[in-house]
């Protein structure tokens, strides 16, 4: 009991914000502690025993809680980031198309607003497939990445499922180093920074993590997509694709938090 109550006494030593917690506990242990002794007093052996070890609980409890609550903020924390991982889907009154995931996504990161058609590509058979782009800058992590929506050419191919022209799309994209030219350009546009001072970090201080982002209207075969990462990869860039099992995914999502939220009301 002595030893509780010096812990008590203590708490001084503990940042504000665990005091009170910690007092609570340590005194709750007191009670405890006292309520074993009167048990014991009166020879009820069992509740005497109970109460010790509530007492031995909430005084272990108290001199551990710092390391308890960190604990649990690591938990939380790795919660929230695997939750913010993950894409933020619109909750609007239709599920997102992939042109809306693209617009939408990432949205922890400064993206560029480049919105419009900033490459076209055109064949001999007058098809053509107008490229959207977009530069993700993390400037917390001091990383930048790039996303391409690639959507079906027009006049659409007679073959769907192809996917031959936005093989030609994503190859052509490597080939021109149009990730570099998306850098270059956002700079030339805009001066973009965070921080203060001294601290401030520019879009020129980010460094390119390889990732690439391709969301894609058309099919594409696994050895279409072999051969675009190996592109890349020569590069030293990844390929990340974005195409119609990807919506789909997110399509499913967006109906459980739709749903969720629905049924709330």
């Amino acid at each position: 009991m002595i030893s509780v109550l010096r812990d008590i006494f203590m708490a001084d030593e503990l940042p504000s914000g665990d005091k009170a917690v910690y007092v609570f506990l340590e005194i709750s242990a007191f009670c405890f502690a006292l309520a074993s002794v009167d048990a014991l007093a009166t020879r009820h052996w069992v509740a005497s025993i109970a109460y010790l070890l509530v007492a031995v609980v909430f005084y272990l409890g108290g001199i551990k809680w710092p390391q308890i609550r960190s604990g649990a903020t690591r938990i939380v924390r790795r919660r929230d980031a695997a939750t913010n991982s993950q894409s933020t889907l619109p909750l609007d009154d239709k599920p997102p198309t992939l042109v809306d995931l693209f617009m939408k996504e990432f949205p922890n990161t400064l993206r560029s607003s480049d919105n419009e058609d900033a490459i076209t590509i055109k064949w001999q058979d007058g098809a053509e497939i107008k490229i959207k782009r977009r530069v993700y800058m993390d400037f917390p992590a001091k990383a930048k990445f790039v996303g391409f929506y690639i959507p079906s050419a027009t006049p659409p191919s007679a073959d769907m499922l192809s996917g031959a022209k936005t093989l030609v799309a994503c190859l052509k994209l490597c080939e021109t180093d149009a990730v570099q030219q998306a850098f270059e350009e956002i700079s030339k546009q805009v001066a973009i920074g965070m921080g203060q001072g001294d601290q401030m970090t520019s879009i020129q201080d980010l460094t390119f993590s390889g990732r690439v982002l391709i969301y894609h209207e058309d099919f594409l075969s696994i050895p279409q997509k072999a051969e675009i990462i190996k592109a890349y990869q020569a590069k030293n860039m990844g390929v990340q694709f974005m195409g119609s099992d990807y919506l789909g995914t997110q399509v499913v999502a967006w109906h459980r938090q739709h749903d969720a939220k629905r049924a709330r009301k």
